[in-house]
């Protein structure tokens, strides 16, 4: 092997006397953001920093390299933009004036947070923290780098919706380790599909934890809030957080991960609540799954479920909770025309083992009481004569009909290759949108619909329309030496569902029941949807 070097871009290893990184492009002539640190800044005595992958308000992270491990690794500085401002000649931070007290709060719950998770790295589902280092008048925290995919992007390649099986199977490390986290009082503020990512191995991490001081319209930064997935309480300006957030955030996601429907917003469900049950949108999801994620997505924090195993128990049937639903509001009792005001106020009544003071027989509430039951029950009776009386009045005047009713047609009309926001919906159908492999139509636009266009179709009913993802492209594994029986969980752990044959022909050298050949090469990039393999199996 010809010597390599490190591309200070991505902390790739490359030929050393390549001209550019052939991962990144990056020859030496690209830098990051004006905000942020250069391309190859040190951080302490051990740490390079490469290019920046996200900013969020918060904090900016960057890919960075480990000179003692010689590991790549991510490093989050702490820099809230709205709030401070960098040095270009020593790189060091400075909140900005009148924002020194959020900064220092802000900065205060960074090293607290990092500190804490640094502390039980052993969790399964946490993303590692590695490391904490104070530099440039801010922290560091110092992650291991997992690579894999977003949890949304999961879904969608998964024909963009998951069975509640396969939902708990994969998240189920996630409960265990927010769960730690709750009972060590930390949260994790911004629990979305992005925030949770899986491997080859199977392996499924959550990362991107904020800081609640930053992570709430009131905190005096750009907090940045996934809309579906933030609590209700995130845009409040004055609010404090609990672990019911990071409970509704949880709960949200499985929501979308069973109807493949992004929730609507928190902001847009206190103006008027649109949000339909996961059964609703999908009758495959279990009731008690559904009713388990409308108690998890309560608006009001209080009557929400209040933590996660609770959530977990509700979801798997385990655990006999109380539904938190919004109480029904009594009706308002009026009051008589004529009270003598009392001498003096009287207490509230207090519940003792049973019946509140104040209304045991005797007593003036226990006859207002009796009143209104009189009143109701002749009310109730009244309504009900009355509704007789014009039951019979109708039989009587009213013909029977019998004339068939004319009926107006409807046909679904085509709304294949338009884009989503140019779309001109009618009102004779209600329309849902979900994401699709299309062959046939460039990604961003409708690639099918159902019903077909043309179909006929009742008034009213719901039409799906499927925005193409472009085609299923997907690298085909090598799959020799692979047991017939194993050629699935291959295909699942590296997410390349391809349609395949298997054909048994005899080997000399490859042992009995493994793949010996296949009909496309490993490494070719096809099209999952109309592609086909053959596999070729040594006889048995």
């Amino acid at each position: 092997m010809g010597k390599t070097r490190l591309c200070l871009s991505c902390m790739s290893r490359i030929d050393a006397d390549a001209a550019f990184c052939p991962y990144c492009k990056y020859d030496g002539s690209q830098e990051n953001d004006p905000y942020a640190l250069p391309i190859g800044s040190r951080v302490g005595e051990k740490y390079v920093l490469g290019r920046t992958i996200d900013c969020n308000g918060e904090t900016i992270t960057y890919v960075g390299f480990d000179l003692t491990a010689k590991t790549r690794v991510l490093i989050r500085e702490f820099m809230p933009l709205h709030g401070s401002v960098r040095d270009p000649e020593t790189g060091v931070i400075t909140p900005k004036t009148g924002a020194e007290i959020h900064f220092k709060t802000g900065l205060y719950d960074f090293t607290e947070l990092y500190g804490a998770l640094r502390a039980i790295n052993s969790l399964e589902g946490l993303v590692r923290t590695l490391d904490v280092v104070s530099c440039n008048s801010t922290v560091y925290a110092v992650l291991e780098y997992f690579a894999g995919v977003s949890f949304r992007s999961f879904v969608k390649r998964n024909t963009g919706k998951l069975t509640a099986e396969r939902c708990m199977e994969l998240l189920s490390p996630l409960f265990d380790a927010l769960v730690v986290m709750h009972d060590r009082k930390l949260l994790h503020c911004a629990v979305s599909p992005d925030s949770i990512k899986l491997n080859r191995d199977g392996d499924v991490k959550i990362g991107g934890f904020v800081t609640p001081s930053t992570r709430t319209a009131g905190s005096g930064y750009q907090p940045m809030l996934v809309d579906g997935f933030a609590a209700p309480e995130q845009y409040a300006a004055n609010s404090f957080l609990t672990p019911a957030a990071d409970v509704y955030a949880l709960a949200a996601t499985l929501y979308y991960a069973l109807t493949g429907e992004v929730p609507p917003s928190a902001e847009q469900r206190r103006k008027m609540d649109t949000l339909h049950s996961a059964r609703e949108l999908n009758p495959e999801v279990p009731e008690q799954v559904s009713a388990a994620l409308n108690a998890a997505m309560v608006l009001n924090p209080k009557q929400r479920t209040q933590t996660l195993l609770e959530l977990k128990g509700n979801l798997l049937g385990t655990c006999n909770y109380e539904n938190p639903s919004l109480p029904e509001e009594e009706p308002p009792q009026p009051e008589p025309a004529e009270t003598p005001a009392p001498a003096a106020p009287e207490p509230l009544a207090e519940e003792v083992d049973g019946e509140p003071e104040g209304t045991a027989a005797g007593t003036p509430r226990f006859y207002k009481i009796a009143a209104l039951i009189s009143a109701g029950l002749m009310l109730v009776m009244g309504l009900v004569y009355l509704s007789w009386q014009y039951i019979l009045y109708t039989r009587q005047m009213a013909e029977p009909d019998t004339t068939p009713a004319e009926t107006e047609e409807y046909y679904v009309r085509s709304f294949l290759g338009q884009k989503p926001e140019e779309l001109q919906l009618d009102g004779d159908f209600s329309y849902q949108l979900e994401y699709a492999y299309c062959t046939d139509y460039e990604e961003g636009v409708i690639g099918a619909q159902v019903p077909q266009p043309g179909t006929k179709y009742d008034k009213g009913k719901k039409v799906t329309l499927k925005i193409s993802l472009g085609p299923n492209t997907v690298e085909v594994p090598d799959f020799t030496y692979v047991m017939a029986e194993n050629i699935d969980a291959v295909m699942e752990q590296l997410d390349a569902k391809l349609d395949y044959s298997i054909e048994y022909q005899s080997s000399e050298t490859a042992p009995a029941g493994t793949v010996f050949e296949q009909s496309v090469k490993a490494g070719t990039e096809v099209d999952a949807s109309v592609t086909r393999i053959i596999l070729f199996v040594a006889q048995p």
